[in-house]
């Protein structure tokens, strides 16, 4: 009888480890997207939520981002913020195109740069329809030669601005 009764004892416990074990997973999984920073919604072409640039820079920026969408259809967008809440930028980055869904639909033709200077990331996120025109690898050297080194020595709307007119080229062939 006493053996009947640890073995039922076994069994139950084994049962509700198949009820709680997932819950518990599942909250585990949980906790770090819910300390992840979420997208902003889009607003317009240059969103410096880090305060990188100063309201002139912004706006002299978004004129030029602008003039070159009304010239070629192409969208290009700045997002800056603190910092990611501990996710890394290429997730953050997907996240942000997903949402924004900017450029031309078909021609998937849109590109965002975000920065996270706290965490100092930066990333150039390009759609499909320009990765033609700014792989991977050219993206990497806006970053690593043009940009890297303006922020070192405090430029960062000198970065910023010498990156878009890199990437501007780039895309214009």
């Amino acid at each position: 009888a006493r053996d009947q009764a640890v073995t039922r004892n076994a069994r139950r416990v084994a049962a509700s480890l198949w009820v709680w074990a997932p819950l518990a997973a599942a909250l585990l999984v949980e906790l770090p997207a819910a300390s992840a920073l979420d997208v902003p919604p889009f607003s317009g072409l240059v969103i410096d939520q880090a305060n990188l640039l100063s309201p002139a820079e912004r706006s002299a920026l978004d004129a030029k981002l602008t003039a070159y969408q009304q010239k070629t259809g192409q969208q290009f967008a700045l997002l800056t913020v603190p910092a990611l809440g501990g996710q890394p930028i290429e997730d953050f980055g997907i996240k942000v195109a997903d949402a924004w869904k900017i450029g031309d639909k078909k021609r998937d033709d849109g590109l965002i740069f975000i920065i996270a200077p706290e965490d100092r990331a930066m990333r150039i996120e390009v759609g499909q329809g320009l990765e033609g025109s700014i792989p991977d690898v050219i993206a990497a050297r806006v970053i690593r030669d043009v940009v890297a080194p303006a922020f070192r020595a405090g430029a960062y709307a000198q970065g910023i601005d010498s990156a878009f007119d890199t990437l501007i080229r780039a895309a214009s062939g």
